[in-house]
């Protein structure tokens, strides 16, 4: 779905207020993300404008919005001690993500209803 890490970030915090994530009130950060352009790549997945262009564009990086994407590279397990059922589904989860990224997060858009 996504052509590389930084559209898989952007895209997944795209999902995470799309399912009822809140980011602050920040005239910078809406800048930025109302900044960016997308397109597809040769096998359809989705490929943001190179950060020179949106440099260019806002006259400045887009750091703030950077700063948020990060936070969603690679998915995040809570501490589920004493919830054996939900511990072995966040375990099961993770193999299924380190054996292949890119199909997890597939599978998770298409889940969230982004596919």
């Amino acid at each position: 779905m996504y052509a590389n890490l930084r559209a898989h970030m952007h895209g997944e915090l795209k999902a995470w207020i799309a399912r009822g994530g809140a980011l602050p009130d920040d005239k910078m950060l809406l800048e930025e993300a109302a900044a960016i352009d997308y397109a597809h790549d040769t096998r359809g997945a989705i490929l943001l404008e190179p950060k020179p262009d949106i440099r260019l564009k806002l006259g400045r990086s887009p750091d703030t919005l950077d700063a948020y994407c990060i936070g969603f590279a690679a998915p995040i397990y809570l501490d589920v001690r004493g919830d054996e059922d939900r511990a072995a589904e966040l375990a099961k989860r993770e193999r299924e993500y380190e054996a292949d990224p890119y199909a997890f997060v597939e599978r998770e858009a298409t889940r969230a209803g982004f596919r």
